[in-house]
């Protein structure tokens, strides 16, 4: 298929939009808006255009489009091409998506009031947001929500709470759940202490080359911990060293302490 092909079906498909009497506008909109962020336009020769995007978006986003609301609020957390970052705007395109049920924009939003990026720091409204994003399945959101419950931040302060959603994320394959997952099942906390279990977890999150699960895996090699005792030096070692090569301070330690930084 040629580029001209490609083009003409596009432009075909941005007619069809906007004159589509069942699309209504908002729609015709929000499809134009994603066209230009990806350079599909048919005069944009794939180069891709974030301050045309954003035009097409606030239109949309005025008539209540979520996504719209949500690809403002990102496109302003981090500036793009020629459009500034402002985190008081991102909140506020955020909250709109939010206020829809938007998972993504819930979780965002939440980190927002948890850091006073945007709004002012608001632990509770920061553990709502979590939450409501966490029961839609956000693996981000029920991590977060799990460091709430550990600390008492914004909710009732609970151990057993923090796992749940840790092993709920961790099972959805949230490497930083896995970690954690694996260090509540090393110290005993909020789950029956397992070693073993807790290798389980490192020896998953390794996979994905995590630096501490690395360190971790590395520690339990060193000491046999978790592994029936089987020491195992020269594993933990370059487990230590892949671990530091990813610039993980604690092995690069390790490593000094056994001479071979």
């Amino acid at each position: 298929m040629t580029a001209l092909t490609v083009n003409c079906l596009i432009l075909a498909t941005v007619l069809l939009v906007i004159l589509n009497p069942f699309a209504r506008p908002v729609t015709a909109a929000y499809k134009i808006g994603e066209y230009c962020r990806k350079g599909l336009m048919p005069d944009q020769n794939g180069q891709k255009d974030y301050e045309r995007s954003t035009e097409w978006y606030k239109k949309a986003s005025s008539r209540g489009h979520t996504m719209a609301q949500y690809r403002l609020g990102r496109m302003v957390h981090h500036g793009k091409e020629g459009i500034p970052q402002d985190l008081a705007a991102a909140a506020s395109f955020y909250r709109l998506a939010a206020e829809h049920g938007h998972m993504r924009s819930q979780f965002y939003l939440g980190f927002f009031f948890l850091k006073g990026e945007g709004v002012p720091v608001s632990h509770r409204e920061a553990a709502r947001l979590f939450s409501l994003a966490a029961a839609q399945g956000d693996a981000e959101s029920q991590v977060c929500m799990a460091t709430m419950y550990r600390h008492g931040h914004g909710v009732l302060r609970s151990e057993s709470q923090a796992c749940d959603l840790l092993a709920t994320a961790a099972a959805q394959g949230s490497v930083q759940a896995q970690v954690e997952l694996g260090l509540s099942y090393s110290r005993g906390g909020g789950v029956k202490r397992s070693d073993v279990t807790a290798v389980k977890w490192w020896e998953i999150a390794a996979t994905h080359g995590d630096p501490q699960a690395l360190f971790l895996l590395g520690q339990a090699h060193e000491k046999g911990t978790g592994l029936d005792g089987k020491i195992d030096c020269m594993r933990a070692v370059n487990l230590f060293q892949e671990s530091a090569s990813l610039g993980y301070q604690p092995a690069i330690d390790a490593l000094a302490e056994l001479g071979l930084g």
